[in-house]
């Protein structure tokens, strides 16, 4: 049975909604962004404020709705 590699050390792992993500946090430069569906938004935007914040990175997190899915975008400001 092959060993799956392990992600690089630039990735955090978020469970939101009870769905298992990696985003890229350690490789975000200013102005990128990402869109996280998700449905509890204010629950997401905390999670994302608080990875951002171990990882010493400033963002922005606002809800939106993005071709009819529900989510948070988030952009990394500084």
């Amino acid at each position: 049975m092959r060993r799956l590699k392990k992600p690089p050390l630039t990735y955090e792992k978020l469970n939101i909604d009870g769905v298992e993500m990696l985003v890229n946090i350690g490789k975000m430069k200013v102005n990128h962004s990402v869109f996280i569906p998700c449905i509890r938004t204010k629950s997401a935007v905390f999670k994302l404020h608080s990875m951002a914040k171990k990882w010493g990175r400033t963002v922005k997190c606002l809800p939106v709705v993005e071709d009819g899915i529900q989510g948070v975008r988030m952009w990394r400001i500084l």
